[in-house]
């Protein structure tokens, strides 16, 4: 099962690599659960599709932010890919990361 749930689920059971590890692209991301982990290309990270879509979908975008302007930035590389209607139908969260930043997460319901 794939879903932002089990993503978050994953890092809090790794929390401990958070002390050890100098920066966010260190840290030690459930790889089995992305279907992409990019470095400086859009998108960062992004959760892995269900075959069997009854609970969770999959397909969340995370993108990780450590300055307000990275806000910006984010949304700029959104709207690159995304119409403004498709835009609207996101659900957007932050999420805190212990590096001073947080993870902005973009979900929509797939069909």
């Amino acid at each position: 099962m794939n879903s932002i749930y089990h993503f978050f689920k994953e890092i809090y059971l790794k929390k401990k690599y958070f002390l050890s590890t100098k920066s966010l692209e260190q840290f030690p991301f459930p790889q089995h659960l992305l279907s992409c982990v990019n470095k400086g290309k859009f998108p960062d990270l992004a959760i892995k599709l269900n075959k069997d879509r009854k609970i969770f979908t999959g397909g969340e975008l995370i993108l990780p932010k450590h300055v307000e302007k990275d806000t910006i930035v984010i949304e700029e590389k959104m709207k690159k890919v995304f119409s403004n209607k498709e835009l609207l139908k996101f659900k957007v969260f932050d999420i805190k990361h212990h590096f001073n930043g947080y993870f902005r997460v973009y979900q929509t319901k797939l069909k």
